[in-house]
Parts: structure tokens; C-alpha cells; sequence
């Protein structure tokens, strides 16, 4: 289950802002070690790494701006290693692609 926050602010900020998110740990379908905020930044997303405390269900973290923010999971560089060698075949191909010759 995607855990989205739209957080809306009319004022000026004079620096950054400490944001506190609650989160539904039983919905999460992964580690909270591997707990990451998306922030939508005008064109794309920001990766943000927050302060989690797994026993309240909180992720903190400075933002200098207030716009969507979503709970994802980065997996750990090894992690995606093992998906690279998973998806390529012993000829290069990627599974479920035949290459032709």
C-alpha cells in the first residue's frame, strides 16, 4: 500500500523545516532500515534519508519545501546485484527476451 503525504504550506520558509511522518508499519511490505522519503521537487523527485524510529512508526527528516511526499524503499546495493544476475541469462540476454543472431 503506497503511504502518501500532500503537505501544503502558505507562508515563507527562513530555513529548513523538521517534518515528522507517521507510517502504517504492517503495510510497508519492506525493512523500515530501508525506509526513504520521496519528495516531488517541480520536476522529478528527491531522495530524502529520514530519521526512522521503528518503535513509534516515525520518519523525520529537513525539507526546504512542502509538496507530495512519499514512503519507498531503496534496496541495498547488493540486493541489486543479485535482481542484475537474476534478469541476465549466461549469453547477456535479458529472461524472457530471445536474442537474435
Amino acid at each position: 500500500m503506497l503511504q502518501q503525504w500532500d503537505v501544503e504550506f502558505s507562508g515563507t520558509l527562513a530555513g529548513p523545516a523538521s517534518l515528522t511522518l507517521c507510517y502504517d508499519d504492517q503495510s510497508l511490505g519492506f525493512s523500515e532500515n530501508a525506509l526513504r522519503i520521496a519528495h516531488w521537487q517541480d520536476t522529478g523527485w528527491e531522495l530524502l534519508t529520514p530519521t526512522v524510529d521503528p518503535l513509534a512508526n516515525t520518519a523525520t527528516f529537513d525539507t526546504l519545501g512542502f509538496s507530495p511526499f512519499v514512503i519507498i524503499s531503496v534496496p541495498e546495493p547488493a540486493s541489486l546485484a543479485l535482481l542484475a544476475a537474476a534478469l541476465l541469462t549466461p549469453g547477456g540476454a535479458l529472461l524472457g527476451r530471445q536474442r537474435r543472431r
